[in-house]
C-alpha cells in the first residue's frame, strides 16, 4: 500500500491515492496506531470527496469510525458511520461498499455489549451478505471479513454454536 501510494502520488492519480491511503489507515488500525489511522482515513476521505468517489469516501469514513470507537468516542464513531452510510446511498451500484460498512457497524456495536439483539441481527446480516458476495467472487477479501466478523458477533452474544458453524464454514472455503 505504501508503494502504491507513492506511485499514485507521483502519477497524480487521485483514485488510487485515496484507495491506498485508506488501506494504510486500515493497516494502522490493526497495528493499533489509532492516531495515524485516523489521520490517514481523514486524508483518504478528503481526496475521495474532492474527486466525487463516494465508495472510497464511505470506506475512509468507516475507518475513521473504527479509530474513533477504539479511542473511546462512540458518539463520534456512530456519526462517522452515519456519514459513511449516506455516502453508500450515493453509489447504489457498488456491491462491495455496503459490505465494508456492515463489517464496521458490527465492530462498533460489538464494542458496546448492551446491544445484544442488534448484534445477533448483524451477525445474520453479515453471513447473508458474505453468501451473496461469495456467489460473485468467493476470493474477495471482504467475504472473509464478513464471515469472521459474523463469528465474532455470534460469540459476543453467547451463541457459540453459531460462531463455530461460521468458523467451520470459513475452514471449508
Amino acid at each position: 500500500a505504501n508503494r502504491g501510494l507513492e506511485i499514485s502520488r507521483r502519477s497524480k492519480t487521485p483514485r488510487p491515492e485515496a484507495y491506498n491511503t485508506v488501506l494504510l489507515a486500515e493497516y494502522e488500525l490493526i497495528r493499533g496506531n489509532l492516531g495515524r489511522a485516523h489521520r490517514l482515513a481523514e486524508k483518504a476521505a478528503h481526496i475521495a470527496e474532492s474527486r466525487g468517489l463516494p465508495n472510497l469516501r464511505a470506506q475512509a469514513l468507516a475507518a475513521q469510525a473504527e479509530a474513533a470507537s477504539a479511542q473511546g468516542d462512540p458518539k463520534e464513531a456512530h456519526r462517522l458511520l452515519d456519514l459513511a452510510t449516506n455516502e453508500i446511498t450515493k453509489r447504489g451500484d457498488d456491491r462491495w461498499t455496503n459490505a465494508y460498512r456492515l463489517v464496521t457497524e458490527a465492530r462498533l456495536v460489538r464494542l458496546q455489549p448492551r446491544h445484544w439483539t442488534l448484534l445477533s441481527s448483524l451477525a445474520q446480516q453479515l453471513q447473508d451478505e458474505a453468501l451473496r458476495l461469495a456467489a460473485q467472487n468467493d476470493s474477495h477479501p471482504v467475504v472473509g471479513d464478513l464471515l469472521i466478523e459474523s463469528a465474532h458477533c455470534w460469540a459476543a452474544t453467547g451463541y457459540s454454536h453459531a460462531a463455530q458453524k461460521v468458523i467451520d464454514d470459513i475452514g471449508h472455503r
